[in-house]
């Protein structure tokens, strides 16, 4: 499991770090484990019949999985990598010791101490993502960790092995719904085997989002007044006598054609150069 998490942290060390929160439910199995019935019990119990005067033999299948609430926080190194801690809840029938014997016993007899005690676990786990989830819209994961238990009267450790499954529910792969079951090896004296299975959905965020400020809009520069000119000849119309002949400053926008200093509009002979 080592070396498939070190070879996940040479892969994509690009990716981008993400954050994510998730909510579970659930249920533990702690019969299974010790007595090989993971799925129901069989138990037989006999009744007299008062109509037959006979004993009745009957067969009793029944789940010994018990309800437990899950809340995760999760933290993607890599496209491939990922580190999980959750906290997990409970109330159900589990054994005080590593008596298998007594274990059994407990659950199979009828009469005994079957009180339902607090367990709370707080586990830390390494996942490795065989598909990238920002990739895949199903992405599976293998994982492996250590686990803190709490058992109402005392305190023990285990190691959570497992697999799971996120599957994206929308095109942009921040909401995920999430399968997982986990084997919990125990690894105390006050600690058994047992199983952990759960169905929830996660939320991805990017970490430290801000939202962009919006730029100062530039101050607006009153526009210049337009200059009218229809001669072009850089006199402005109120300033031109003769704002439709181009003319020079020197004769207030009047030309001179004769060139006898004498501008055609006070000249009797624009074309022929005479006298004032």
């Amino acid at each position: 499991m080592l070396a498939v998490a070190i070879s996940g942290l040479s892969i994509a060390v690009d990716a981008q770090h993400l954050h994510g929160i998730g909510m579970h439910f659930g249920a533990y199995d702690f019969y299974g484990p010790q007595t090989g019935d993971y799925i129901t019990s069989d138990r037989r119990t006999s009744e007299y019949n008062d109509v037959h005067r006979t004993y009745d033999t009957a067969h009793h299948k029944k789940f010994y999985w018990r309800p437990m609430v899950k809340v995760s926080y999760w933290w993607q190194a890599t496209r491939n990598f990922d580190v999980t801690a959750a906290l997990s809840l409970a109330s159900l029938e589990y054994p005080t010791s590593n008596d298998d014997t007594a274990y059994v016993n407990k659950y199979r007899l009828e009469t005994g101490d079957r009180r339902e005690r607090f367990l709370g676990e707080f586990d830390v786990r390494f996942n490795y993502n065989i598909l990238p989830r920002d990739r895949w819209i199903v992405s599976p994961y293998l994982f492996a960790g250590v686990n803190a238990s709490y058992h109402d009267i005392f305190f023990g450790a285990d190691i959570p092995l497992g697999a799971g499954l996120n599957i994206a529910l929308n095109k942009t792969h921040d909401l995920s719904l999430n399968l997982e079951s986990a084997y919990k090896v125990g690894a105390t004296d006050h600690d058994v085997n047992h199983l952990q299975h759960s169905v929830g959905v996660i939320y991805w965020f990017k970490p430290g989002y801000k939202v962009p400020k919006a730029e100062a809009a530039a101050p607006e520069v009153a526009a210049a007044p337009q200059v009218q000119d229809r001669d072009h000849d850089g006199i402005e119309d109120s300033e031109d006598q003769c704002p439709d002949i181009p003319g020079t400053a020197q004769f207030n926008g009047c030309p001179d054609s004769d060139g006898d200093g004498i501008p055609d509009n006070t000249d009797s002979c624009p074309l022929v150069a005479g006298l004032a």
